[in-house]
């Protein structure tokens, strides 16, 4: 399944958006790499198992499953989770990309590759289809907030 949505940060057209910068908003998509409990209250425990420069293995605890995966960092314009298969866990990849279109406004661009399984009624792969992108949706917006409460509190 492919799946892409953008998340405005900043849009010049709407004033009732607090402006963030770039270095807020990288700071922020870090946190959710580093502590991502903040981010998925499901989530019992993140457990870094190696560090590179710009790549970071992850083991992600939520009780009934585990997942691994690699996080490449891009500072300042992208992050690639690319999620190992495993039992209860299908392969996939999740790419964060900070975007500027015009001057003073600031997106984030969110694109979905998850491995599934096929079926031969494509009635229910849309239905299937349509409440994970909605899941990923829903979990992205909240993550967004959830960056804008941590940098309003000075956690960030």
């Amino acid at each position: 399944m492919h799946f892409v949505h953008i998340i405005e940060i900043n849009d010049p057209r709407n004033p009732l958006i607090a402006a963030l910068t770039r270095e807020q908003v990288w700071r922020g998509l870090l946190w959710r790499v580093e502590r991502p409990m903040d981010f998925l209250p499901q989530l019992n425990s993140c457990l870094i198992m190696m560090r590179g420069d710009s790549t970071l293995v992850r083991e992600l605890d939520f009780g009934a499953f585990i997942v691994r995966d690699r996080v490449r960092l891009t500072p300042q314009e992208q992050l690639t989770f690319d999620t190992e298969a495993a039992p209860n866990v299908r392969a996939g990849r999740l790419r964060i990309t900070i975007e500027s279109p015009e001057s003073d406004h600031l997106q984030l661009r969110f694109t979905y590759d998850v491995e599934r399984e096929r079926t031969d009624d494509a009635e229910l792969e849309a239905q299937y289809d349509g409440f994970i992108q909605s899941a990923y949706l829903q979990a992205d917006i909240d993550s967004v907030k959830t960056m804008r409460t941590l940098l309003a509190q000075g956690e960030l």
